[in-house]
């Protein structure tokens, strides 16, 4: 049996696709942590006003201080390399035990990102909104 008799080409260029997307999502965020973590570039961290009101009710908690921001993005390419061997094994080896696993670090990835108020929902507006009095 030849390669290409093994792994149909199709099932191949779909995963190379969702594997670059997913390593195109990872090395976006290690450039945001890399600047703030390792090269410690004052000009960058100015540019995100991080602590600012107007930063955290865009884009949340993770906005509090540069280091929250950094580790948040960091762990968030972590699961996306994560992602990669099970999207493989899903996609091309059409591994049952693969798809479940990759289904489950989804679940928890989109789970803990609606705990965490990363993904909006509508409590987070309400939570956003609590202590603010104007209608």
């Amino acid at each position: 049996m030849s390669s290409s008799e093994k792994f149909p080409l199709a099932r191949v260029a779909i995963a190379a696709a969702a594997m670059c997307v997913a390593i195109l999502f990872a090395v976006t965020l290690l450039t945001e942590w890399w600047p703030i973590v390792v090269a410690r570039d004052p000009a960058h961290i100015a540019s995100y006003h991080f602590g600012s009101l107007s930063m955290m009710g865009h884009g949340g908690w993770k906005y509090a201080n540069p280091e929250v921001y950094a580790w948040t993005a960091f762990a968030e390419a972590f699961a996306a390399i994560a992602t990669l061997p099970a999207l493989w094994l899903t996609i091309v080896r059409q591994s049952r035990k693969a798809a479940i696993a990759l289904v489950i670090v989804c679940a928890v990835y989109v789970g803990s990102s609606l705990i965490l108020g990363q993904l909006y929902w509508s409590p987070r507006k309400a939570l956003l909104s609590h202590g603010n009095t104007s209608p």
